[in-house]
Order: structure tokens, then sequence, then C-alpha cells
């Protein structure tokens, strides 16, 4: 089911995308869409793949997966359009990173 943080992202640009590899591997994506930005932080994210062509990521989907009772994962982000330069991952959460103090 699609996650409630961000309604419709295949709508926004991948404009940054800042990967911090520490105890626990976080993600931030800064997203566009006529002329507003939002910044996503995805927590603990697992197995990272970037297509050929990123940051095209037309189909990109953040889908809230806590109901399939995975053992710290809630959150899955791909690209329904595969092939066309998306992001695919797996993440314990992801919270607006708009409103956290910089790490």
């Amino acid at each position: 089911m699609p996650h409630s943080i961000l309604d419709r992202p295949y709508e926004w640009k991948i404009v940054e995308l800042r990967f911090v590899a520490d105890d626990e591997a976080w993600l931030e994506l800064r997203l566009a869409k006529n002329g507003v930005t939002r910044r996503l932080r995805f927590r603990g994210v697992l197995d990272l793949q970037l297509e050929r062509g990123f940051p095209s990521a037309p189909g990109l989907v953040i889908d809230d997966v806590s109901d399939r009772q995975l053992e710290g994962i809630g959150v899955l982000v791909t690209d329904r359009e595969a092939g066309n330069g998306g992001l695919h991952f797996w993440a314990r959460d992801v919270v607006d990173a708009d409103h956290l103090a910089d790490e």
C-alpha cells in the first residue's frame, strides 16, 4: 500500500540523493515538483540498487510494507517502470527530513 509520507511520488523529480553508511545506513532523497522541494530520510536502508539512467524514476513509489511482518523493514522504495533509471531499496522507516535537526 502507498506510504503516507508523500502523495504520488512518481510526480516528483529526484534532485539529490545522499547516502550515509553509518551504524545504521540511511539515505536522504530531495525531491522537487512545481517549485516545491521535500527531503525524505529513509533509515535502516538495505539492498540499495540504482538503475542505469538514474535519477530518472518515472514510476517511483514509496510503499508501506509494515504489514508484511518483515523484521526491521517497513518501507519499500522502487520504480514500477523498471529499467528507466529508478532506484530500489528497503528501509526500516521514512521521516520528513525537513523537520529533523541536521546530522
